[in-house]
């Protein structure tokens, strides 16, 4: 993370938490539903009291790292972990982004830096890497050749394409402003069980 404004709470509101794992939470929501209620920490462990070239600079003061537990209003739980510190996946910039789903028949794991690919383990077998059909690489509509380009680098342009096209169209952007808003409010949440060291029910914001 830079050391522009994500390093002040004034600024920013809050850091990885806010920069980097509120992704993760709305990626499980779009998944697996509504979070009905958190069970969060949040902690700072590098002061970040100087540049990388050796200038001082005002220390941050938001987190570094951030865990929670979550209730999904469907049954199921999640628990995430993010931080800024885990140096040893550089992964070309993208990090260690593994979000697995477990079940009675099986798991299934997905990585940002292997987009194309998922990790399936039935049960009574291992993980095994799993080409993403075709059909799912892009949304339908979008002109982007899934076969050109990184792979963890060009899915985004397809997020500037859904935004423009929605805009164009007169229609609703997937995601939508509501869903970013939720995301928002279970990471406020998750700050919220920190202070008051509690669960903290999740109220969804609506359309």
């Amino acid at each position: 993370t830079s050391w522009g404004w994500r390093q002040y709470e004034h600024l920013a509101g809050a850091g990885d938490l806010f920069d980097m794992t509120i992704h993760r939470l709305d990626f499980a929501m779009d998944l697996l539903g509504p979070i009905a209620q958190v069970c969060g920490a949040v902690a700072r462990f590098a002061s970040r009291n100087a540049t990388s070239d050796g200038k001082s600079c005002p220390p941050s003061n938001v987190d570094d790292w951030s865990s929670l537990i979550g209730e999904f209003a469907g049954g199921a739980t999640g628990v995430w972990e993010g931080t800024t510190l885990a140096k040893g996946y550089h992964r070309d910039g993208f990090g260690h982004e593994w979000a697995e789903i477990n079940g009675s028949e099986g798991s299934a794991v997905y990585r940002l830096h292997e987009p194309n690919t998922i990790l399936l383990g039935r049960n009574g077998h291992d993980l095994a890497p799993e080409p993403v059909p075709e059909r799912f690489l892009k949304p339908a509509d979008s002109p982007r050749d899934p076969r050109e380009g990184k792979p963890a680098t060009v899915f985004r342009y397809d997020l500037m394409w859904e935004f423009v096209s929605a805009i164009a169209d007169g229609r609703p952007a997937v995601p939508s402003f509501y869903d970013g808003l939720n995301a928002q409010i279970v990471a406020d949440a998750v700050l919220q069980s920190h202070r008051e060291r509690r669960w903290i029910e999740v109220v969804r914001g609506q359309a």
